[in-house]
């Protein structure tokens, strides 16, 4: 039976793995994010784009009708689409907003 590397001990490394403070080898660069699979990409945007984490700070409101919005459209759309989430709904909205949809904007 072959030997396994032992997993590295994080005793101590709390503060370090919350605060991302740890080693360069060691850390994930947190600016991008890779898609876990490539076919949730929206059709209208390129493969090459890469995801960038970001934090938006909606109401629960607004996070019900997101999932809302999603659920209703897998239902609807179930044998002829993918699925869609939250996220989804995000980067079509930001693809299809333009100077003009933001006239009637509130804040």
């Amino acid at each position: 039976m072959p030997d396994r590397p032992k997993r590295r001990s994080l005793t101590g490394q709390g503060a370090d793995i919350f605060f991302n403070t740890a080693t360069q080898e060691e850390t994930v660069d947190s600016k991008t994010v890779e898609p876990l699979h490539s076919e949730t990409a929206l059709p209208s945007s390129t493969h090459d784009d890469q995801l960038v984490k970001t934090s938006f700070y909606p109401t629960q409101t607004q996070l019900d009708k997101l999932d809302d919005l999603a659920t209703e459209y897998n239902k609807k759309y179930r044998r002829q689409r993918r699925k869609i989430d939250r996220q989804d709904i995000i980067r079509f909205l930001i693809e299809e907003c333009t100077i003009n949809t933001l006239a009637d904007l509130e804040t």
